[in-house]
């Protein structure tokens, strides 16, 4: 699902210069922080910044959008928790590309229950999930730029989810059979979909 027009001119100039402070804090080998390029590369590089809402009370503020929340509620039930979340800034001129996936598990909070492994690159806590829990999650992307083909936006295989966690073979197949949707969007919206929703982008061509 696609909302748009979530944000208003003012919240999202607030939240852009909050993710300035983020990055400009952040630093490659930090805890919870990746960079997927090597080196240090100035402007051009893809950072992520995992369970950001811990760092930043505004971002946190996202999830209790009334819109948003409504929305979640009606799909998943009153009693939402947020389990994790992550900030991602593709750099224009940023040669890299997101293949087509699933989501099976989720960067947690070490106290989370159950079994945990520890995601390598970033050094943090990673759970994996089985169908049932996949279907009482909903992935929430909000967008702080205008989304379009030259700039990586996010495409989508619709009706995917409802395949279940898919082998690789079974996932390739559902790529070459299922047409995809570019979702194109401008600032303030916000993606929501089930995280076994086959999913991609490709790389920012601007500049």
């Amino acid at each position: 699902v696609l909302l748009k027009g979530l944000l208003s001119a003012g919240e999202l100039a607030g939240l852009r210069d909050e993710t300035d402070r983020l990055e400009a804090l952040s630093r490659p080998g930090m805890p919870g922080t990746l960079f997927l390029r090597r080196g240090w590369f100035g402007p051009k590089r893809l950072s992520v910044i995992y369970h950001v809402y811990r760092q930043s009370p505004p971002i946190a503020q996202l999830f209790y959008h009334p819109v948003v929340h409504g929305f979640v509620g009606s799909v998943l039930g009153k009693d939402l928790v947020y389990v994790g979340g992550m900030y991602m800034d593709k750099k224009p001129g940023v040669r890299h590309d997101i293949s087509w996936h699933q989501d099976t598990g989720f960067h947690v909070d070490p106290s989370a229950p159950g079994p945990l492994e520890l995601y390598p690159p970033a050094g943090i806590p990673y759970q994996t999930v089985d169908d049932a829990v996949a279907s009482r999650v909903l992935a929430l992307q909000w967008n702080l730029d205008d989304q379009d083909e030259g700039n990586g936006c996010l495409r989508v295989r619709p009706g995917t989810h409802r395949l279940g966690r898919l082998a690789p073979a079974a996932l390739a197949k559902a790529v070459a059979e299922v047409p995809e949707r570019v979702m194109a969007m401008p600032a303030g919206s916000c993606v929501i979909y089930f995280p076994h929703l086959l999913h991609a982008s490709t790389i920012n061509r601007s500049r």
